[in-house]
């Protein structure tokens, strides 16, 4: 079934569709794609509260390479279905997450290849978890991976407990201790977010929201959480894929775990690990510069420089 690509947002390139598919567990899936002139498809894979326009920029920069382009709204956000948990980002297991995984997969082989996965934060959690699956890209790049959370030394050892605790105990579809049902970007303000050095950035986000309030997602359920944690850790003891990986960090990263990137590219034959000095967890949308930065070492990386 045909579904809307949200143009009024400004920043897609033309020549894209998109369409709702069902998973086998019957979940609606958005899936968008644009077609490009040479042999290559970018499998692009967002993070947590993201969707498909939020990548516009990023869709823009790869079709200018002639690439061909698939990516999705996971379950529970963007035009996706979403769990009766209100504006709260929800999942009982994020194995439910590579049904989404392998209905995009299926459209991106469909292209001519080679096939590469461009994944940000949570989509990087779910795309290592595709690879050590035998998902078959022929390289992948990695923007500031949830293989990890960040977290203050005090909190980061009990905080898988108390969401399992909580998960246990039947409150696994409540908001995690602290969270409420309103999107970060919505209530944060530029000089104190942990996105983006770039305020023109910052600030297209917000409007996004303000003009379409159901692309929002407020803080993830106790279940996510506790289903984030599960799966970090079986990855982090799961044999590392044995492809090319290009992962970038930012020098300001303050979303998910630095050391737990550190730790999964060196456990990886293949892996290069970029350090954008003065990048938040955004490096895709970061400032010029430092997007330039990341997006030269992609093409270095996938030969199209």
């Amino acid at each position: 079934m045909e579904a809307p690509l949200l143009a009024d947002l400004g920043g897609l390139p033309p020549g894209g569709s998109a369409r709702f598919e069902d998973t086998p567990d019957g979940t609606r899936i958005r899936l968008a794609r644009w077609d490009g002139g040479r042999p290559g498809t970018v499998l692009l894979l967002p993070g947590r509260t993201e969707y498909v326009e939020k990548y516009g920029a990023v869709i823009a920069d790869l079709r200018a390479r002639d690439l061909s382009v698939v990516t999705l709204d996971w379950r529970g956000q963007g035009l996706s279905q979403r769990a009766d948990v209100g504006t709260l980002g929800h999942v009982g297991r994020f194995s439910e997450f590579q049904q989404d995984l392998r209905l995009a997969a299926a459209v991106a082989f469909a292209l001519p290849g080679p096939h590469v996965m461009l994944a940000h934060s949570m989509g990087g959690c779910i795309g290592l978890r595709g690879l050590v699956s035998g998902l078959a890209v022929e390289r992948a790049v990695f923007s500031a991976p949830m293989w990890g959370l960040h977290m203050s030394p005090l909190l980061g050892p009990v905080a898988p407990f108390v969401a399992r605790f909580l998960r246990a105990i039947g409150r696994g579809k409540r908001a995690v201790p602290g969270g409420t049902d309103e999107n970060y970007v919505a209530t944060m303000e530029f000089p104190t977010n942990t996105l983006t050095t770039d305020r023109d950035t910052f600030e297209r986000m917000r409007a996004h929201l303000a003009a379409h309030p159901e692309l929002g997602l407020g803080a993830p359920t106790v279940s996510w959480l506790g289903a984030a944690f599960d799966e970090m850790g079986e990855l982090m003891v799961a044999p590392p894929p044995r492809l090319p990986v290009l992962i970038g960090l930012g020098g300001q990263e303050a979303v998910v775990s630095s050391s737990a990137i550190h730790t999964q590219a060196e456990r990886m034959p293949e892996a290069t690990l970029l350090k954008v000095a003065g990048g938040k967890h955004e490096l895709l949308m970061e400032a010029p510069a430092l997007r330039t930065e990341f997006l030269a070492a992609m093409d270095r990386f996938l030969g199209l420089a």
